[in-house]
């Protein structure tokens, strides 16, 4: 198949080009399809990932095939990926494991008469990848739904009984950022408690951090332009704000997490190919 990069477009351009697009009604497939592919070959050279030439041409169509029909339905759920080059990024090292096991039917379970790894060595070394993994991608994916704070907000105003008076949709929206913002910062006070019960030497310091957030997350919400009759409304929608943000923060996580038959996979190939975490993506 081998296809080549259009002339004058760089791979970011391929990225920005194909989440611009892929959820519009008139879409390319042939020609979003052929970005992938693109996408996933150029990932898979600069991991040097296979021996011969051949074979990034057959990851690229296996990876692209693969990956455009998960597109399709996550859309078809509902679901939007945001980002090709870091879903691309995140699931480049399973989907060679996968193409390797079809490609190659290579064996993936150790076998009973090499005592390869014992049971503790192999569960270090599933935590151990699966640290890696969610370290390198899932902390900027948290991250990503953090900075659309305000798109949840939005969706939460919407649903009021104010989405209609513009001047109330914004006085609703600052209330609550402001709020939100309020309540995961510690006051100068609290700071000043804190300080005083730390110990250096104890361990519980995480714990008590997380008392005195605690307390911040309880205290009065901050009106801005708003009735003070209207008080216990803003906290009602600053935690439905919080309910949606934890779904989306939940599954992310989850998505982040690599299925068991995928760790066992790169656990029993350990010694074929060292997993390691991905380079930074450049040109």
């Amino acid at each position: 198949m081998s296809y080549a990069k259009p002339e004058g477009m760089k791979y970011t351009d391929l990225c920005i080009e194909f989440d611009n697009e892929f959820y519009t009604e008139n879409r390319d497939d042939e020609k979003l399809y052929r970005y992938m592919y693109l996408i996933f070959r150029m990932l898979a050279f600069k991991k040097s990932y296979f021996r011969n030439f051949a074979d990034y041409d057959g990851f690229a169509q296996f990876a692209a095939s693969t990956i455009y029909m998960r597109f399709m339905k996550k859309q078809m759920n509902g679901e939007r990926v945001k980002s090709l080059l870091n879903y691309a990024k995140a699931s480049l090292y399973p989907l060679k494991v996968m193409y390797q096991n079809e490609a190659f039917n290579m064996t993936t379970e150790a076998s009973e008469d090499e005592d390869v790894f014992d049971d503790s060595l192999s569960e270090k070394m599933r935590q151990s990848i699966q640290s890696d993994y969610q370290r390198e991608y899932l902390v900027s994916a948290i991250y990503d739904e953090l900075n659309n704070l305000i798109d949840f907000i939005d969706d939460v105003v919407k649903h009021t009984p104010y989405a209609k008076n513009a001047k109330m949709r914004k006085n609703l929206r600052m209330s609550m950022m402001l709020t939100m913002l309020s309540q995961t910062t510690l006051s100068n006070e609290n700071k000043r408690k804190l300080n005083k019960k730390l110990d250096t030497k104890s361990n519980k310091n995480d714990e008590l951090f997380m008392k005195f957030m605690e307390i911040e997350r309880t205290s009065e919400p901050l009106l801005w332009c708003v009735s003070p009759s209207l008080k216990q409304y803003v906290s009602m929608l600053v935690n439905k704000v919080r309910k949606n943000l934890g779904k989306e923060i939940n599954d992310t996580r989850a998505a982040y997490t690599l299925p068991d038959d995928v760790l066992d996979s790169i656990v029993a190939s350990a010694y074929a190919d060292k997993f390691s975490n991905d380079e930074e993506w450049s040109e």
